[in-house]
């Protein structure tokens, strides 16, 4: 399954190396704008460490700057944006990237963009289970707290595209308030996102 998403960003980099489409964004502001959103569950917290998970080109980093963190740890099955990354931000100060979908150091906080959108071929129920699996791991390596988003399942039906996944807002959010109480959602993005916070 990461075999053909990596293959799938790395195709996208390649073609797009000098547009926001390398990284599969429809603009660059619209995607910051959800950056701005995730960062919401760090709220005015300094001197924090943090997990980018689908790191991409990194741009979080220009987020994090004035917030004055610690240590930032960006992960991509992409091996292209990873190797992309360590070139541009080689003279960053504990910046880190791995070519991975598995998490290896503990943060205080763990953000994660479109990281559930790209499901290609792969089969809605193993696509779901994914999810939640992922979503724990989220948890588990997350000291204060995780964001993270998804396209929506109140998308207009002829909007949407048959590789990409779209979530039940309440199912997600039901899920994780179960799981771990402290949980809000935000679903009123100018686009067809919505947001699930869990602090601890």
């Amino acid at each position: 399954m990461n075999r053909s998403i990596s293959y799938y960003y790395n195709s996208k980099f390649n073609k797009y190396k000098n547009s926001h489409l390398k990284v599969d964004w429809k603009s660059k502001k619209v995607q910051y704008k959800r950056l701005s959103i995730l960062l919401k569950i760090i709220d005015r917290e300094k001197n924090f460490t943090i997990t980018d998970y689908g790191s991409g080109t990194g741009e979080l980093i220009n987020f994090l700057k004035k917030r004055k963190y610690k240590k930032y740890y960006g992960y991509d099955v992409s091996s292209e944006m990873v190797n992309f990354c360590k070139k541009k931000y080689k003279d960053t100060k504990n910046t880190f990237f791995f070519n991975s979908s598995k998490i290896a150091t503990k943060t205080d906080f763990l953000i994660a963009s479109g990281v559930f959108n790209v499901r290609l071929n792969t089969n809605i129920n193993k696509w779901e289970k994914k999810i939640l699996k992922t979503i724990e791991h989220f948890n588990n390596f997350s000291k204060k707290g995780f964001s993270f988003n998804f396209l929506t399942s109140y998308s207009d039906h002829n909007l949407k595209m048959k590789k990409l996944y779209y979530a039940k807002p309440e199912k997600i959010f039901n899920y994780c308030k179960k799981k771990y109480k402290n949980v809000f959602l935000i679903h009123d993005f100018e686009l067809y996102d919505f947001f699930i916070f869990v602090k601890k």
